[in-house]
């Protein structure tokens, strides 16, 4: 019997008294050939069984691949001047190789990973400088990924040809992603591949995964790791059923009939009658694990998962065929598995089995084929529906199955491949409780993939999960946190990593009535998520919420301004405005607040400029999550943070623009002296009086040709805010008719565009237009308000996915998708007509 350890010893002072690739390339295939005819002699005379050949030929194979391998790298990092490497690789053999039972003419199937990837420097004694990848690269450097990958076609090449023949076929084609995916990969990269995307078919692959070279270290990291992915504990969908669709493939797909690998009753039902087994058994039983499939039947047996008799069937037939496949191969020096239907090479056959005549032979084919298959159906029949949870998480429409399944595993017991929180008794116990619950809500549900994900992603941040069970044992409450995690992303990117929120949440707090009067002493975070969570399940509309959010916002700024002043020990005489979104009191969840600051009599104040710096940097810790700055204020971001009462009053007066006096009339008064906000609205009035229409329009149009934005229909994606026919257009609309008349501005001035639009429709000849506008720019605003709620989208643009069109149809009580995209192109087209209508034929 060949011994590794020694046989590794012996190819390795072989190898050494070379230089060159080639010539320790011609010596391991010397080795090859010197062992398989001792090898194959030793099986054709009888002297071995099938178990012993199978595994010599696994030893022979993996100790010249991992060589060469390894000379071939080692030729790779002296081609660069790399005398030293800290990275790792592994090589992980899979198939019969991987199992130990390699035949004469088999494939090599292998995967090949590293543990991290970063710059290796060349010239340089030791490790070169090892730099981010977001980084670039030092020349005459190159990162592992790089020397691995060349290494690999190296290695390919001179297996493949070499004078001296071909030492192995490799084939890479079981890597995570196939031929699309480079030949080399992190080891993360494929834990993540096979957590978020990995199939049963993987599974079953991965069963007979076997350390063939590189870091024995990272070998057994991948192993603990990928352990929970092949043999979960629970099965929530059964690996049979795709097993049964495999198998049929590969029948149906089989040319020959006489292939004792792939026909009914071969080879392949042998194996894969023991690998169903393992897969449903040996995550609770760890003895079942093993790639050898002789040594898989064993353990069943003693399990008491196959009979005696059934073990008895299995093994014989299967040494059987093996020892029919290594004549066949030995005899034509081919990969082959088909018994040929008459000739000489098959009557040698059935003489070298033992046999009297052909016909006694294949009889006893036959046999074994009828006996292998009734054990095939037996355990990998058809199997009659249960109404368990085992068979409704089954008809659950996941897109990605093998992710849904490791994210339930993670709920019920905390277990993923890369995390394991080990739940204790408890927590099992109360997931078992509602898990029915939430099968159900998913099999009704839009997008159980989603609602899943973030239900884990929830989970993973609670300190005790067996809380937030037993919480869920109350089905509406349930209910609400499923609602919550298939409809609103918002909600979830908001709370799932605040731990405050987590509380709040499981208190019931969300549920409570926003108390204005409270904003200036809580989080502006939790009146943010109060809202949000009650909008997505539809407690309160969306002109509420954002009636509510942004009159917080405003109680905030005037709680920490007024604080600020005091501390500062300031008079009355200075003057914080809101602008935008926050003066008429129609935020949404992803608005900026825009603020202006300016002091009377700034001369009193030595260091207005900073303390007033100090106090723009508290806001924007207050205001949290919503960003906060003063962009808007006279000149913009090149001027003082600070203006001059006199001066601002002044430049309002006579230079602001026509898109600064739009701004203007989105103003409110916060903090200060209320009086100088006053003036200002007079000095406003005063200025608007001196405008004239054209010069009304030309403002208007030049700001609307700057910011009006518009995406290829291929992009799929539609801008709410600055399209034509969007909000802004509704706006310009609403502003041209208030710049017009200066009895207006002081009177709209901080007023919402659909109260502007209602009011003035009573006194215009414009009447029916301008109230369609007002529903119109109420719609809009709803469905960016939704769009945010639903995507946790951070602007004004909506995509046009079906799916996503779908969803917001829902939250706008819509029929569906199609007629929501109908209603927005039709909503938008007569904005974009009334805005000539309007202002472009003045």
């Amino acid at each position: 019997m060949l011994d590794k350890e020694v046989f590794d010893a012996e190819v390795e002072e072989r190898i050494l008294r070379y230089n060159s690739l080639d010539a320790k390339t011609h010596a391991l295939n010397s080795i090859k050939r010197r062992e398989i005819l001792r090898i194959g002699l030793k099986d054709i005379f009888g002297q071995a069984e099938v178990q012993e050949i199978t595994s010599e030929l696994s030893i022979l194979a993996t100790t010249l691949t991992s060589k060469l391998f390894e000379s071939c790298y080692q030729l790779i990092l002296n081609k660069y001047k790399i005398a030293k490497v800290k990275q790792e690789y592994c090589i992980i053999s899979l198939g019969k190789l991987g199992g130990g039972e390699l035949n004469y003419s088999s494939d090599i199937d292998i995967i090949i990973f590293y543990d991290e990837d970063s710059e290796v420097g060349s010239g340089l004694l030791g490790v070169g400088g090892r730099k981010s990848l977001k980084e670039k690269k030092f020349v005459g450097s190159k990162y592992y990924s790089e020397i691995l990958s060349e290494t690999i076609q190296l290695f390919l090449e001179k297996c493949t040809s070499s004078e001296a023949g071909s030492l192995y076929r490799i084939d890479l084609r079981l890597r995570p992603d196939g031929k699309s995916s480079s030949s080399c990969r992190s080891l993360q990269e494929y834990l993540d591949y096979y957590e978020s995307r990995g199939s049963d078919w993987e599974r079953q692959m991965l069963i007979k995964a076997g350390f063939l070279g590189g870091s024995e270290k990272l070998y057994s990291q991948f192993i603990k790791y990928i352990d929970r992915f092949i043999y979960p504990a629970v099965h929530f969908v059964s690996p049979i059923e795709q097993m049964k669709r495999l198998r049929k493939i590969i029948e149906r797909e089989s040319e020959e009939s006489g292939n004792i690998k792939t026909i009914a009753g071969g080879i392949r039902d042998i194996e894969f009658v023991a690998q169903a087994l393992q897969l449903l058994n040996a995550g609770k039983n760890p003895s079942l694990k093993t790639g050898n499939t002789l040594i898989a039947l064993e353990k069943l047996e003693s399990s008491k998962l196959l009979k005696k008799s059934e073990n008895k069937t299995l093994r014989e037939a299967y040494i059987f065929y093996r020892r029919i496949e290594h004549f066949l191969q030995l005899m034509n020096n081919t990969q082959t598995h088909t018994i040929p239907e008459s000739g000489e090479i098959v009557e040698k056959l059935s003489h070298f089995l033992g046999f009297k005549s052909l016909k006694e032979f294949k009889d006893q084919v036959q046999t074994f084929r009828k006996d292998v298959r009734d054990i095939y159906n037996s355990i990998l029949g058809e199997t009659k529906k249960s109404q368990d949870k085992q068979y409704i998480f089954s008809q659950i429409k996941f897109i990605n199955p093998q992710r849904a399944e490791s994210d339930v595993t993670f709920l019920r017991e905390g277990k993923g491949l890369t995390v394991s929180r080990k739940f204790d008794k408890s927590t099992l116990e109360a997931f078992a409780k509602i898990e029915e619950v939430i099968n159900n809500f998913l099999l009704k549900s839009n997008n159980p993939d989603l609602c899943l994900s973030n239900f884990v992603r929830v989970i993973k941040q609670a300190d005790f999960p067996s809380i937030w069970y037993k919480e869920f044992t109350n089905e509406n409450f349930l209910k609400i946190f499923l609602q919550l995690c298939e409809n609103s992303q918002l909600v979830i990117d908001l709370f799932a990593e605040d731990k405050i929120l987590r509380e709040g949440f499981l208190s019931r707090d969300f549920l409570s009535e926003v108390i204005l009067s409270e904003a200036k002493t809580i989080r502006l975070k939790n009146s943010l998520f109060r809202l949000a969570v009650q909008l997505a399940i539809k407690l309160i509309e969306p002109e509420i919420a954002s009636k509510l959010l942004s009159e917080s916002v405003r109680q905030k700024i005037s709680s920490v301004s007024d604080e600020f002043s005091k501390k500062k020990k300031w008079e009355e005489d200075f003057l914080i405005i809101v602008l935008g979104s926050t003066g008429t009191e129609t935020m949404t969840f992803a608005s900026d607040v825009d603020l202006i600051f300016a002091v009377k009599n700034s001369g009193k104040y030595l260091k207005v400029q900073n303390d007033f710096q100090e106090l723009l940097a508290k806001l924007k810790t207050e205001l949290a999550p919503f960003s906060v700055d003063c962009r808007l204020r006279p000149e913009g971001a090149s001027s003082q943070l600070v203006w001059d009462f006199d001066k601002y009053t002044e430049y309002l007066d006579i230079r602001a623009r026509i898109w600064e006096l739009q701004s203007f009339l989105k103003a409110s008064y916060v903090s200060g002296d209320e009086k100088l906000f006053m003036r200002l609205l007079k000095t406003f009035q005063k200025r608007v009086a001196k405008l004239n229409p054209e010069e009304i329009i030309k403002g208007i149009n030049d700001i609307r040709s700057k910011s009006i934005s518009s995406f290829p229909a291929e992009m799929g994606l539609v801008d709410l805010k600055k399209s034509a026919g969007g909000l802004s257009d509704v706006e310009y609309i609403a502003h041209y008719l208030i710049l017009s008349d200066s009895g207006l501005a002081a009177l709209f001035t901080g007023k919402s565009i659909s109260t502007i639009l209602d009011t003035l429709s009573g006194k215009s000849k414009h009447k029916k237009v301008l109230n369609e506008l007002a529903d119109n720019y109420i719609f809009i605003k709803n469905l960016e308000i939704f769009n945010q709620l639903a995507f946790s989208s951070s602007s004004s643009k909506l995509s046009t996915e079906e799916k996503k069109f779908d969803k917001l149809a829902r939250f706008m009580k819509i029929e569906n998708g199609a007629s929501l995209k109908k209603k927005i192109n039709s909503v938008l087209q007569f904005n974009r007509e009334s805005y000539s209508a309007i202002i472009r034929k003045k």
